[in-house]
This record gives structure tokens, C-alpha cells and sequence, in this order.
């Protein structure tokens, strides 16, 4: 609506048909983009430099728990993982061109577009956004997925190296009784030659007399035998002992090297096909 004043000039006042709310800001629309585009590019780049150095076939300078000698997927759930970050990232490329192409389609219409055409594009940017916005929710799905498996598996390695210590422990233990046994043994047969170096001396005694007491070389000779079978005995016990602790020794080394070496890298070894179904 417009008004004539009385030196002419031309008002114009707002009717209730022509008011309508202000438009957002374009400059704090444009920055809110700029910096959206900035974090892309920075995670596009991100993602780049660490899928360079993440090792695989003897390259790159970045190494995961695990190896390939051990396990026979290898890296795959973190390259599994990378591939999905940069599935992401093309989608939101596409994203970003398609606004790029409307913008330029829209700078370049005169006219402005009729019903009909506005309506199907609209409908199309809003199929198009709920085609990315599916495939973005199960991206980030697989990805949770596959975090909660790792999780999963290196609280199951936790556990087995537990078990580890304890079946380590019991072998120290059964180690430390057998080397007591074996140290009640030697004392045995230490007396044991004791009493024979006794016996032997009573007898070459009696010997020297002249035979003049036949009887008690008879029961000397008698002792002399049973304390040698005994001694015969104990040396069997003491062999037996020793190669029992012999054998507890080895076993205990074999289960404390395996363990360090289990605890070093529990992942080299949890992703084992014995224990676990993929």
C-alpha cells in the first residue's frame, strides 16, 4: 500500500499481505558450511595419513596388536573399519555436490520454476537425503558393531591370561613341594651312609678279634645288607625325585615364556579360529 504526502513524495506503508518474517542470516549460514567443509576435509585427510601407515604386507610405520602368522585376518576389522570412515566421507562428498549442483542450477534459472518443478525437486532432495542418511545410520551400525566384537574379544584375552598366572602359579608350588621332598631324601641318604660307614667299621672290629664273635658279625653283616638295599632304595627315590623336578621345571618354563609372550600381545593370539566364530 502507498501513500502521496503533500510534497509529493511516495510512501509506502506494509500491508497484513505484504509482512513476512526476516530471512536467517546467509553469512552465518555460509559459515556454519565453511566450517562443516573444514572438518571433512581435515577427517578426509586424517583418515588418509593413518590408512599410509597402518601396517600391512611389511609396510607403513603404525602396527596393531597381532600378525598375520598368528591370526589370518590380520588387520581386517580395522581396515574394515577404515573402509567404512571412507564410505562416509564420499557419501558427504556427494552431499556436497549435489548442493553445489543446486545452487548452480538455481543461479541459472531466470525464471522462477513452477509448481510442478519445485514440488518433483523437492521430493527428490528429500529421497536423495533419506538415501544418505540410511546408508550413513548403517555405516556407523557396522562400526559400533565391529568396536563391540574387539571389546569383547580383548576382555576374553584379559580372562585367559588369568588362568595362565593361576596354572603358573600351581606349577611354582608343586616345584617348591618336590624340592623339599627332594632335600628330605638327601638328608635320608646322608644318614643312611652314615649307618653303613658305621656297620662296615663294626665288622672289620669284629674281623681284627678273630673271628671270636662270629654271631655279632652274623647281625652286623645282616645290617650292613638291609641298610644298603635301603640305600639302593633311596637312590631310586632320589633319581625319580629329580627327574620329576626335572620335568615340573620344564613345564614351569614353557608356561611362564608362553605367558609373557601372551601378555605382551594378547591380541596375537585371542583371535584364534579355536576360539572364536567369526
Amino acid at each position: 500500500m502507498s501513500t502521496s504526502s503533500a510534497n509529493c513524495e511516495e510512501v509506502v506503508t506494509p500491508s497484513s499481505s505484504d509482512t513476512c518474517e526476516a530471512p536467517e542470516s546467509s553469512s552465518a549460514l555460509n559459515a556454519n558450511k565453511i566450517a562443516e567443509t573444514e572438518f571433512w576435509e581435515t577427517a578426509k585427510a586424517s583418515l588418509a595419513a593413518f590408512t599410509s601407515r597402518l601396517g600391512g604386507g611389511g609396510f607403513g610405520d603404525l602396527r596393531l596388536e597381532g600378525s598375520k602368522p598368528t591370526h589370518a585376518k590380520y588387520h581386517k576389522e580395522a581396515w574394515d573399519i577404515v573402509e567404512a570412515l571412507q564410505e562416509a566421507i564420499k557419501i558427504k562428498e556427494r552431499e556436497y555436490r549435489l548442493a553445489e549442483l543446486a545452487e548452480q542450477k538455481k543461479a541459472e534459472e531466470l525464471q522462477p520454476p513452477s509448481k510442478t518443478t519445485a514440488k518433483m525437486s523437492a521430493n527428490n532432495t528429500k529421497v536423495m537425503e533419506g538415501v544418505i542418511d540410511r546408508h550413513l545410520e548403517d555405516t556407523f551400525r557396522d562400526i559400533n558393531i565391529k568396536m563391540g566384537e574387539m571389546a569383547t574379544r580383548l576382555e576374553k584375552a584379559e580372562k585367559r591370561n588369568a588362568q595362565l598366572e593361576t596354572k603358573l602359579g600351581k606349577f611354582m608350588a608343586k616345584s617348591k613341594k618336590s624340592s623339599t621332598q627332594d632335600r628330605k631324601l638327601e638328608e635320608e641318604f646322608s644318614k643312611l651312609h652314615s649307618d653303613i660307614n658305621d656297620a662296615v667299621c663294626d665288622i672289620y672290629d669284629l674281623k681284627i678279634e678273630g673271628g671270636l664273635h662270629d654271631d655279632k658279625v652274623k647281625v652286623h653283616s645282616q645290617r650292613l645288607d638291609n641298610l644298603e638295599s635301603q640305600n639302593t632304595s633311596l637312590q631310586d627315590k632320589l633319581q625319580a625325585a629329580e627327574s620329576k623336578i626335572k620335568k615340573l621345571e620344564k613345564g614351569a618354563k614353557a608356561s611362564t615364556d608362553d605367558l609373557k609372550q601372551k601378555i605382551a600381545s594378547p591380541r596375537a593370539w585371542v583371535w584364534s579360529d579355536n576360539d572364536f566364530e567369526d
